[in-house]
């Protein structure tokens, strides 16, 4: 760039922000033009006045607002093909029910979180989404040319979001996958997003479009990834270059390198930490309190009067702290400096304040940003731990202003929902459901994300493009479940342990141990730990943090053959040797373990504990059957404890309603109360003494999986057992997140065994998936993506083995059939270098 260009972009940049926070520069010049083949929509919501907020209307398609102290929302706009135009709702309409629920009147308080209009629709969405009673309908009430009328909005069938929502949750991971879909359509040719703005922004933005399609995980994204990368690599922060910018594409960039590896973004992070650096708070600039040193202002002065701005100081420590896992070198006084700063700036009540010491004592609702920066910093750096349990528990315990931030919406949630994932999860989940209705709102029906404004706040997120930092904030703050950043747990922290600091070959047991490779790590590991040196004693502490949950592991597998659990104790056993190899530690004790378990006076417990988990795991799909199931067992095995133990116990004392309850939790194990309700009413007839038996009975480990071992042969007939197997596979690939893959074997076992018990619950999973079309959508393009592998791989066979023009009808074939994926690109690229 130019250095007429690099000026530009400075005072374009001063500019915006000075204007927006009422700074005292002058500014001038007109905003940069749009990337260059972007297509992305920039563009911010409709201008709403400043007495309430327009919300979208997540999968009902469209937008409305909400005026302060009210209780209605007006309807601003609609998207044409979506639910809410298709089923009659109009633009000028004003709802005040939903679901037949009043609405209640919408606070202007920041501090009191989602109220009003906008969290009632947001929640009842969801209802209407996934209760099988509502079966998509969401009913609103309308007041419309004076007259009140009743309008249905016909939503596609989604499944609920499970109790431990973004984990092991599929309709997470769909918006998930939106989400990031949306970021790589929108990525421009440059490699960056667009503001249509200024270029501060811009590469604020495009930073944080990054870091979700890195958190994704996805490797479909890694062409947008190296996009991104060669843009700031011709890109360089200069002198001129504001804060914001430089630390959020470092803590892209810091992230990347640690994922990737890739040691050619190196001198890119360490451009980055020099130039902050340089504009850190200096000595003999005078201030009114002790502790002038380390802070930051939006560029090389540091703001108001020498106060500093937080917001700052805290990104660049968590940028610091992710830069020294990569081994690029920080300042330790640089480090400290801001590091204490931050701590003066940090009130009794855990809140850092927003720029001057003395307004830490300020009711500060909006400090979760500033929180979640430094409270990341503080995990990734491994230190400070008081500190860090102050601003972490600031956060959890100010959920509902969560999206109240001075400056920025989504800029300080998002790190705030990221501190709480990694050091609090059940702050973390805590925080979610206070801001599920939000999530939802936010959804659109193509399963992209839309931006929600705040109460409170200075900016708003215009100057960073608010659709666009929507897409990439929410799938970055969602993306905690998938760990595949450094501070979701991508790498295991280790203490002692950076990194960037390895050798080469202790890199390598790192990434080991990252795979859960653990076998191979300890195998690598091991010739280390008898040398010398700084190789030696690093190789000593990854060999410790794997041996030491092995530990807690094996004394668990023994407390399981104290207890007389052999058949389960064994396969615990195994299940460690598979993991962890012949540790010399544990061998002694594994012999007298298999000693016991291969006893032949011990045959009857062993096979007592093998009959009981597979009845157990029987009755999860039939659990009419279970009076003559354990009758049965207890003829056979009465004087097995603990089994028979396990059970005596639990037949005593249970009130009906606790029959009901449990048995509902066993023939429902997702937790749909709705489906428990269906089943339950199918086996009432057979008495409240099955019920009782059956709930009393609940497996206290796992069941074995049906696929892995053989039925008992009087549990049922042979196709009823072959259905039970077929069913079991079937479920463990969906919990595997093969979900097409596990369509297909319900639907086989809805045709081959319609009459047994396991096509029942095959025919339910196949309408759950069948009524959920973003799951579908990405499952179809995933099975056409594993097609078009197959094929492309026929092709290079053919190729290799010199049959050329068979080897190019199928490269054709491929195109033909699949275009839109990898594996055709690949065939197309074959073409035109032969």
């Amino acid at each position: 760039m130019s250095t007429f260009g690099k000026s530009l972009r400075h005072w374009l940049t001063r500019a915006c922000w000075c204007a927006a926070l009422a700074s005292a520069f002058a500014s001038a010049g007109a905003a940069p033009t749009k990337s260059p083949g972007n297509k992305g929509d920039a563009k911010k919501p409709a201008d709403a006045p400043a007495a309430g907020l327009l919300y979208p209307l997540g999968p009902v398609g469209g937008h409305g607002f909400v005026t302060y102290k009210t209780s209605e929302m007006r309807i601003t706009q609609l998207d044409a093909n979506a639910p809410g135009a298709q089923s009659g709702l109009k633009v000028g309409d004003v709802v005040t029910a939903v679901n037949g629920a009043p609405f209640s009147a919408e606070s202007d308080d920041p501090a009191l979180g989602g109220t009003g209009p906008a969290r009632a629709l947001g929640e009842q969405i969801e209802v209407s989404e996934s209760d099988a009673s509502r079966n998509g309908a969401l009913d609103l009430t309308v007041k419309r040319d004076g007259e009140e009328v009743k309008v249905t909005v016909k939503l596609p069938r989604q499944p609920a979001l499970s109790k431990t929502w973004p984990y092991d949750d599929a309709k997470s991971e769909a918006f998930i996958d939106g989400m990031c879909r949306y970021l790589a359509a929108t990525q421009g040719d440059d490699g960056s997003w667009d503001t249509e703005n200024f270029a501060g922004a811009h590469d604020s933005m495009a930073a944080w479009a990054g870091l979700a399609l890195l958190a994704s995980g996805d490797t479909k994204y890694d062409d947008n990834l190296h996009k991104l990368v060669e843009y700031l690599r011709r890109n360089p922060p200069d002198a001129g270059t504001w804060n914001w910018p430089v630390y959020y594409t470092g803590v892209f960039l810091s992230e990347y390198y640690l994922s990737t590896q890739d040691a050619s973004v190196l001198p890119l992070i360490q451009a980055r930490i020099d130039h902050l650096v340089k504009n850190q708070g200096k000595d003999g600039e005078k201030v009114d309190w002790k502790g002038t040193l380390g802070r930051f202002g939006h560029d090389t002065t540091i703001s108001y009067n020498g106060g500093g701005l937080n917001i700052v100081t805290t990104g660049v420590v968590w940028f610091w702290a992710l830069a020294r896992q990569c081994g690029v070198k920080v300042p330790d006084t640089a480090w400290d400096n801001s590091m204490g700063w931050l701590k003066l700036c940090t009130g009794d009540h855990g809140g850092i304040g927003y720029a001057w010491v003395n307004d830490i004592e300020a009711p500060n609702y909006d400090c979760h940003g500033r929180c979640g920066q430094a409270a990341l910093a503080a995990f990734v750096a491994d230190t400070d731990t008081d500190y860090r349990k102050r601003w972490t528990g600031w956060l959890k315990g100010n959920t509902k202003s969560m999206q109240n931030n001075h400056a920025f919406t989504l800029l300080g949630m998002a790190p705030a929902f990221a501190a709480l994932a990694a050091t609090d999860p059940d702050g973390y989940r805590g925080a979610l459901d206070e801001w599920r209705w939000y999530f939802t709102l936010a959804r659109r029906p193509d399963f992209s994300a839309d931006y929600i404004p705040a109460v409170r706040s200075t900016m708003g997120d215009g100057c960073v493009n608010p659709r666009g930092l929507a897409n990439a904030c929410l799938a970055f703050t969602l993306s905690a479940a998938r760990k595949r950043l450094y501070i979701y747990g991508g790498f295991p922290r280790i203490p002692g342990i950076r990194f960037g600091d390895l050798s080469p070959r202790l890199r390598t047991i790192y990434t080991m141990i990252r795979d859960k490779q653990v076998r191979a790590a300890l195998n690598a590991t091991a010739p280390l730990i008898g040398g010398s040196g700084d190789d030696a004693e690093k190789a000593r502490l990854l060999y410790e943090f794997i041996v030491g949950p092995a530990r807690t592991r094996f004394a668990e597998i023994v407390a399981v053959f104290d207890r007389r659990e052999l058949y389960e104790g064994n396969l615990e056993l195994r299940n460690f040797v598979d993991l962890y190899g012949d540790l010399p530690e544990f061998r002694g004790k594994s012999a007298e373990l298999n000693v016991v378990y291969n006893d032949p006076a011990n045959k009857q417990q062993v096979e007592a504990g093998r009959t009981y988990h597979l009845r157990l795991a029987y009755l999860q799909h039939s659990p009419g059957a279970a009076d003559k199931v354990y009758k049965e067992f207890l003829d056979m095995y009465a004087a097995n404890e603990p089994y028979t133990g396990w059970i005596k116990s639990r037949l005593g004392g249970q009130t009906p309603a606790d029959s009901v309850a449990r048995l509902a939790a066993l023939v429902a194990p997702e937790g749909d109360d709705a489906k428990a309700a269906a089943r339950l009413n199918r086996v009432a007839a057979r008495g409240e003494a099955i019920k009782s038996l059956v709930a009393t009975l609940r497996p206290q480990v796992a069941p074995l999986d049906l696929s892995e071992v053989s039925p008992p042969r009087d549990v049922n007939d042979t196709r009823a057992r072959l259905a039970e197997r077929q069913l079991a596979t079937a479920e463990r690939v969906r919990r595997l997140g093969q979900y097409f893959q596990a369509i297909r074997i319900f639907r086989m076992i809805d045709r081959s065994y319609s009459d047994t018990p396991s096509a029942e619950i095959a025919r339910q999973w196949v309408e759950e998936y069948g009524r959920n079309e973003p799951l579908m959508e990405a499952f179809t393009a995933a099975e056409r993506a594993r097609e078009a592998a197959a094929l492309l791989k026929l092709a290079e066979s053919l190729r290799d083995a010199d049959h050329r023009d068979a080897a190019q009808r199928q490269f054709k074939m491929l195109i033909e059939l699949y275009p839109e994926t990898d594996a055709a690109k690949k065939a197309r690229h074959q073409l035109t270098g032969s």
